[in-house]
């Protein structure tokens, strides 16, 4: 799967107000159960907060493919203007 294609699954995936959602609720879930957690259990609190990291590296995932088909864009595009200042250079110069 090329990065334009997997940034747009990606960008589908992000919008979607289920997922949202879910990632909200993992988050809110999360940082509670770890507010609510004794400051003896350190093991707990240790637990809680991979959880925390680990969803926020999901989601950066889905953000990093984002990214890597709007620079896939952005790379197409200049090679295309300049296949088209070759093009316009080679033409004006068979024309003279």
């Amino acid at each position: 799967m090329d990065d334009k294609v997997r940034a747009q699954y990606a960008h589908n995936i992000l919008e979607n107000p289920v997922f949202q959602a879910a990632i909200d609720v993992i988050r809110s879930e999360t940082v509670q159960a770890w507010a609510d957690c004794p400051a003896r259990d350190l093991e707990g609190k240790e637990q809680l907060w991979k959880l925390y990291r680990v969803n926020e590296k999901f989601l950066n995932i889905f953000k990093g493919y984002v990214e890597s088909g709007k620079l896939a864009d952005l790379h197409e595009k200049q090679e295309q203007s300049s296949l088209r200042n070759v093009q316009d250079k080679v033409t004006k110069f068979f024309r003279r």
